[in-house]
């Protein structure tokens, strides 16, 4: 059959009448690390820009690297190409990329976008269950899970290829394995696929649909994978060019039914799926209503429990958690109650005072609360939330030298409490000695980068320091 070339509309419209006519169809997403680049991970090659920088930092690597390579004017440098060699230059241990991988994967700015969202919801219907990916993050999984949908087995290592069965329940297959599992993120790890996994793949592959977005086919792994299928219905490659001068060139140019569609926004392309198959946006709010529901649910549960229980047979770690409870649910007269029962059966325990200091503040009594923070701080001195907490309380009552103080003793037994950075910071720029404030919200920045508080407070403190300058 001759390749087609068919625009995006043609696609869905094709996929949908199929859907609709053939009890038995079967597609397979296979999403590359394009899809990602919209919810907040970079493509491979500016991942690679970056580590490159970061490199330069270690002069004789870099220039031993940039010699290996003839790498002589910066702004000609092909990043995707020098991906894996950049990578394993810079992160030389496996547990270095490891993490390297979690620092990319798991940013707090990292979500789910539109296109996750409506794949997770495609994927409730039995024919378009089954994503394969070269992906490392979670977010397909976190879109099933964010939007209330029925979960999918995720394979992330080939000791698992042997569930690889397609079934009612949804699917995904992590080829270069999780970035919590051991990644392949290396040329000798993705250059060739477990015997066992490459076997299952192919099997999901067998007289189904698959569909290729935001993947660039310069694999060889994937390659040789799928040069091993030969009984693949219908191929469909979204992207800006077909796949022709890459590691994919020969399996493509062999094909008999393929059809190029030349798109690559990933969220574009679920959306006009989305429309044709009246996929609705997943209810956030009753999704969140529910599980704050649950939450509750489960403490009142335990409250029962233990109140249960014969007031003389009752233990310090019951009461603890009765108070611990009741303060969850905003009953502090009940709160304080039972941190004092708590307490009366173990005077030593400093965390008790703490707490219990805590459901004072809470009511705004904080002469109280103070009282209580001092008690946990003479049983134990290194009790750095006991001196962040009553900073706090002075804050509260405007005793401002006081709290910075305390700010400071958390900071000083325990250098990276990043809110006692933030509080601290906060009253340096109500004092607008804007210096120290910008030294103190970069601080709390290094300490988390995914702080947009802070980012926000810093911005506006520059601002200000230039207004007076």
């Amino acid at each position: 059959m001759k390749e087609r070339v068919l625009d995006l509309d043609e696609f869905v419209d094709e996929i949908y009448a199929d859907y609709k006519n053939n009890n038995d169809t079967k597609y397979v997403f296979f999403l590359g690390a394009g899809c990602s680049k919209s919810s907040g991970i970079s493509l491979a090659s500016e991942l690679a820009e970056e580590w490159y920088e970061k490199l330069k930092f270690q002069t004789t690597k870099f220039n031993k690297f940039n010699k290996k390579h003839n790498i002589k004017d910066d702004s000609k440098i092909q990043y995707g190409k020098l991906y894996f060699d950049i990578f394993e230059t810079l992160f030389p241990t496996p547990l270095m990329q490891q993490k390297e991988i979690q620092r990319i994967t798991n940013n707090n700015e990292v979500n789910p976008s539109l296109g996750y969202y409506t794949l997770a919801s495609l994927m409730q219907k039995p024919p378009f269950n089954t994503v394969i990916t070269t992906n490392f993050d979670n977010l397909i999984q976190d879109a099933l899970i964010y939007s209330g949908n029925k979960r999918a087995l995720v394979i992330t290592h080939e000791d698992l290829a042997q569930f690889i069965e397609r079934d009612e329940t949804p699917m995904i297959t992590k080829i270069h394995g999780d970035a919590h599992m051991h990644p392949f993120n290396n040329k000798k790890e993705t250059k060739k696929i477990p015997k066992e996994l490459k076997g299952a793949i192919q099997g999901l592959f067998t007289n189904a649909k698959v569909i290729f977005i935001g993947y660039g086919g310069n694999d060889k792994s994937i390659a040789n994978l799928l040069n091993g299928c030969d009984r693949i219905d219908q191929v469909y490659w979204f992207g800006s060019k077909k796949p022709k001068k890459v590691a994919l060139g020969k399996w493509w140019k062999k094909l008999k039914t393929k059809a190029y569609i030349q798109e690559r926004d990933f969220d574009r392309i679920l959306n006009t799926v989305q429309s044709k198959f009246d996929i609705k946006e997943p209810n956030f709010q009753e999704i969140a209503e529910k599980l704050k529901s649950c939450y509750k649910s489960s403490i009142k549960e335990e409250t029962k429990e233990i109140e249960k229980i014969d007031e003389k047979k009752k233990t310090f770690s019951d009461y603890f958690t009765l108070a611990y409870n009741y303060d969850e649910t905003n009953n502090f007269e009940k709160a304080i109650e039972f941190y004092k029962k708590a307490i009366n059966i173990n005077p030593k325990n400093d965390t008790s005072y703490n707490n219990l200091g805590g459901v004072y503040a809470s009511i705004d009594e904080h002469d109280k609360a103070i009282n209580e923070y001092l008690k946990a701080i003479d049983i134990n001195s290194q009790n750095d939330t006991a001196y962040y907490n009553m900073g706090l309380s002075y804050a509260k009552t405007e005793e401002y030298g006081k709290a910075m103080d305390l700010y400071t003793k958390a900071i000083e037994i325990n250098p990276i409490y990043e809110n006692a950075y933030y509080q601290l910071a906060l009253i340096y720029e109500y004092l607008k000695k804007y210096e120290k404030t910008i030294e103190l919200y970069k601080k709390v920045i290094e300490l988390n980068p995914d702080n947009k508080k802070a980012k926000e407070n810093l911005e506006r403190t520059f601002k200000n320091q230039q207004e007076v300058a």
